[in-house]
């Protein structure tokens, strides 16, 4: 049985919404899982929000 995590991720770009397919969902939530895990939280995240602004 697998204990496979099912991401939902959702990207926009300049305020319009990016389409994803399941491959992009897994890597996107895999690469932010990683990084907050690495910040050792106190909890495991439920649910994470990042806003990235190009200067």
């Amino acid at each position: 049985m697998s204990t496979e995590q099912i991401f939902k991720a959702e990207l926009s770009v300049n305020g319009k919404s990016i389409q994803m397919n399941e491959f992009v969902h897994k890597i996107v939530g895999n690469l932010v899982l990683a990084i907050l895990r690495s910040i050792k939280l106190d909890e495991e995240p439920k649910s994470a929000t990042i806003n990235l602004k190009v200067e």
